[in-house]
Order: structure tokens, then C-alpha cells, then sequence
């Protein structure tokens, strides 16, 4: 929700600030997938065009979706 509300910068610049490890390890998570979708870009050029936000952005939302799923799943009872 919090992508939707203030953008995917917006987002990753707040976890970065949270010293808190699940925010760590989201953050983690979404660079990696990033790195994985986008291998030719480097980090600081996620946020160059707007079409490349836009997209990422996407990509993004479905990728902590199932994130989310798969993550409830291992979580016992």
C-alpha cells in the first residue's frame, strides 16, 4: 500500500532509513528482484524516465504480492 500512496522511491527511501531488520530484509528483496528484472540498470537509474518508474513500479507491486502469499504460507498455524 505504502508503494501505491507515495511511489516506489518514495517507498525504498523509507525503508532504507528504518533500522529495523524486516524492513532490511524487504528492502533486500526489492533490490535483488530489481537487479534480476532490470540486470542492465544500476540502482541510481530506477528512477531516470518515467517509464521506467512506471513499469518497475508494477513489477514491483506483483513481486511483493506474492511476496506476501508466500511468505503467510510460512507462518505456522
Amino acid at each position: 500500500m505504502m508503494i501505491r500512496t507515495n511511489g516506489l522511491g518514495a517507498t525504498m527511501a523509507f525503508l532504507e532509513s528504518k533500522d529495523e531488520r524486516h524492513f532490511e530484509e524487504l528492502l533486500n528483496n526489492i533490490r535483488e528482484f530489481l537487479r534480476y528484472k532490470e540486470p542492465e540498470l544500476n540502482e541510481g537509474e530506477y528512477f531516470e524516465d518515467s517509464h521506467t518508474v512506471k513499469e518497475l513500479t508494477k513489477a514491483v507491486l506483483t513481486f511483493v504480492s506474492w511476496l506476501r502469499h508466500f511468505s503467510s504460507g510460512l507462518i505456522p498455524g
